[in-house]
């Protein structure tokens, strides 16, 4: 097959940013490549919560964000179910979007290949290193064959082979925290708000309602600090122990974990990255958690990687990606207008996850007041998810109407088109 000169791009990587990045860079004219090093390309984890930035790049891209989940109203409380924070739900109007969508991964990830162009990901395909040089770039893969691009954008997750070329080998910063999640089709009530409670012993259980297949449902999670060079627990045991950190949480955490078959629990490590001081070396970048690896306090992960990919697709559209004097200042703009808001919530996801776990008595006793007695939770809410969110919303919305609109959908806008704004 020929390929068109100056369109060519290679994607490390396929993962909810990778997707979201060929989709937009195939709609505005390129000739795309995923390769994926897993012989199928599926979803790890269970659950995942969108944020309107993401939603709405989703939605210009042709995802039908209405059935993807369910939408919620975010709240911190104590195990008593009391409420010490909340995500702000009074916002800029212009946000036409659920402030909070929880959804199984599986959805996301089928929504997505089904929006793609056929031919697109190669899979089973394990980049080991990539180089360029004036003319282009070349991944170069396990099986000893190499690809040509103009561009290759690395969104090849913690263990980023892309990011190792740009930064060096530079270790992985292990948060000392073991999510384990689960997801539940049983019915229980009031599915307007998803919860977060906060234990004085140094756990988080939470849960955001979701809806799969049109099936509705129950995504929840319980964190501990733990030794993350422990060996992973068999599922019975990942039950009993996560019921034990229930236990006196108030309804529906008990009832739901105990509803979930062990076929639903998964385990997740945590681990993330200090902040990349550059995302862009010639034609060779990296997005999502290649660039920006995130603990769930954020809850805003894969939603990051999302609009990373989408503001890569926009930005570039029209772009001859073969000339560097035309591509080197669309890169360093995006590394300019993505990385201060994602090295913040990184910080204050790690932040918060080593508050929130500390084995310290005098900083839980801290903590405790600060959470109980202090407006400090809101302020760091209102601080991350407040003029922030309503900027990177407007920017997206802005940047959509760069975007050719996918079959049978409207041109974006930035006026409102779906009416949920909670």
């Amino acid at each position: 097959m020929v390929r068109a000169e100056g369109k060519r791009v290679a994607i490390i990587g396929a993962g909810p940013g990778g997707l979201s990045a060929a989709l937009g860079l195939s709609r505005v004219g390129h000739d795309v490549t995923v390769f994926e090093r897993w012989p199928e390309v599926k979803p790890v984890g269970a659950g995942i919560a969108l944020w309107p930035p993401p939603l709405k790049a989703l939605e210009i891209l042709g995802i039908d964000i209405g059935s993807l989940g369910s939408p919620a109203v975010p709240v911190f409380t104590r195990p008593d179910g009391r409420v010490i924070g909340a995500y702000p739900t009074k916002v800029d109007k212009t946000i036409d979007t659920p402030l909070w969508l929880g959804a199984m991964r599986s959805a996301l990830y089928e929504e997505l290949h089904q929006a793609l162009p056929p031919g697109l990901i190669q899979s089973g395909k394990r980049c080991v290193g990539v180089s360029q040089d004036d003319s282009g770039a070349t991944a170069h893969f396990e099986d000893g064959t190499a690809f040509e691009a103009d561009l290759i954008i690395g969104a090849d997750g913690l263990h980023s082979v892309v990011r190792k070329y740009l930064e060096g080998d530079r270790p992985i910063r292990d948060n000392h925290l073991t999510v384990w999640l689960g997801h539940t089709f049983e019915s229980f009530r009031d599915r307007s708000m998803a919860r977060m409670s906060l234990d004085p012993r140094g756990y988080q259980c939470g849960y955001t309602p979701m809806e799969y297949h049109g099936q509705k449902g129950w995504h929840w999670w319980v964190m501990e600090r733990r030794d993350s060079r422990s060996s992973m627990p068999e599922p019975e045991a990942i039950k009993e122990r996560v019921m034990a950190i229930a236990d006196g949480v108030a309804y529906p955490v008990p009832e739901m974990i105990r509803s979930t078959p062990l076929e639903h629990f998964v385990p997740w490590v945590i681990r993330d990255r200090d902040a990349l001081p550059s995302w862009v070396k010639g034609r060779i970048a990296v997005m999502g958690d290649a660039a920006h690896a995130t603990n769930p306090y954020a809850g805003y992960g894969a939603g990051m990687a999302i609009v990373d990919g989408f503001y890569l697709a926009c930005t570039l559209a029209g772009v001859d990606l073969s000339n560097l004097a035309e591509l080197s200042p669309v890169l360093a703009k995006y590394e300019a207008d993505r990385k201060p808001e994602t090295d913040a919530v990184v910080a204050f996801a790690y932040m918060m996850g080593q508050l929130m776990h500390t084995t310290n008595p005098v900083k839980r006793v801290v903590r405790d007041l600060l959470l109980d007695r202090t407006p400090f939770l809101r302020k760091q809410l209102a601080k991350q998810y407040g003029d922030a969110l309503t900027g990177a919303f407007a920017m997206v919305a802005e940047l959509g109407k760069r975007m050719p609109a996918a079959p049978g959908t409207k041109p974006a806008s930035t006026e409102s088109t779906t009416g949920k704004n909670s």
